[in-house]
């Protein structure tokens, strides 16, 4: 389960949704998944035992995407 807060935004361009980079190193993010303006996801495309490492980016109206997030890891259940 990841969960993250809503960066600071302006109002002229709102989040839409987000990005989330996923690979099994933290160097190889190759699988990305878009969801919407939500704050968590339940990852369900995982093996057990493997650990996922993780990067977040928010998307604007404007097609403009955010910085990354920091790198996050998990094992999965």
């Amino acid at each position: 389960q990841l969960t993250w807060t809503t960066p600071a935004q302006g109002s002229a361009d709102p989040i839409v949704g987000y990005r989330i980079s996923r690979g099994t190193s933290s160097g190889s993010l190759a699988t990305t998944i878009n969801v919407g303006s939500v704050n968590a996801y339940r990852d369900s495309a995982t093996s057990r035992g493997v650990t996922y490492w993780y990067r977040i980016a928010a998307l604007f109206r404007s097609g403009a995407t955010s910085a990354v997030s920091n790198l996050a890891s998990g094992v999965a259940k």
